[in-house]
């Protein structure tokens, strides 16, 4: 399971959604907040939009996974439609075998019933056959590790260290090294 690394924060990070960016209209003094609210939803998805290029290595990288025999997940807190629309800019959607996001299951990272969604969407039958990786102690490592699922933290990535409470069962400088410890982990 990969955890989509934000090019920036999302209109839903900032504003939660359609409803608060029309509230913030409202309070700017916009004559239509709705119409403000979706302007402002639809100008970030296509700045967002621009910044997201196919990855050559990481087409290796899933590539070297599969090649395991092992399924691949996204994870994202983002918008269904956006993150789906993302794994197919990015070259990876004949590798990418379950996308779940907090709009498809109800959930939103760190809860552990986010991470369980992900696993039954990927026919994961226990959790520690599973590796999570990503960058934020609090909203990937801590939520994987509720629901029992190996994990591990990318940490050139990541501001936050690991405490007492959540302990990576690897660490790494960067994703690209995943595929030669992925087995090592003991992730089947």
């Amino acid at each position: 399971m990969l955890d989509s690394h934000r090019c920036g924060l999302s209109a839903n990070h900032l504003f939660g959604s359609v409803s608060l960016a029309e509230e913030t209209g409202r309070l700017l003094g916009v004559r239509s907040p709705k119409q403000f609210g979706t302007q402002l939803i639809v100008c970030h998805r296509n700045e967002f939009w621009k910044r997201i290029l196919p990855r050559v290595p990481l087409c290796r990288l899933f590539a070297a996974i599969r090649s395991q025999g092992l399924r691949i997940g996204k994870a994202s807190d983002g918008d269904e439609m956006l993150q789906r629309a993302t794994v197919e800019r990015l070259g990876l959607s004949t590798m990418v075998d379950a996308v779940v996001t907090s709009e498809s299951c109800g959930r939103a990272k760190p809860s552990a019933q986010f991470f369980e969604a992900l696993l039954k969407a990927l026919g994961v039958r226990s959790p520690r056959q599973a590796m999570m990786v990503g960058d934020s102690i609090v909203r990937d490592i801590q939520g994987a590790q509720a629901a029992g699922i190996r994990i591990a933290l990318v940490t050139v990535l990541s501001a936050e260290e690991p405490n007492d409470r959540v302990r990576p069962d690897l660490r790494l400088l960067t994703v690209y090294g995943l595929g030669a410890h992925i087995r090592l982990a003991g992730v089947t």
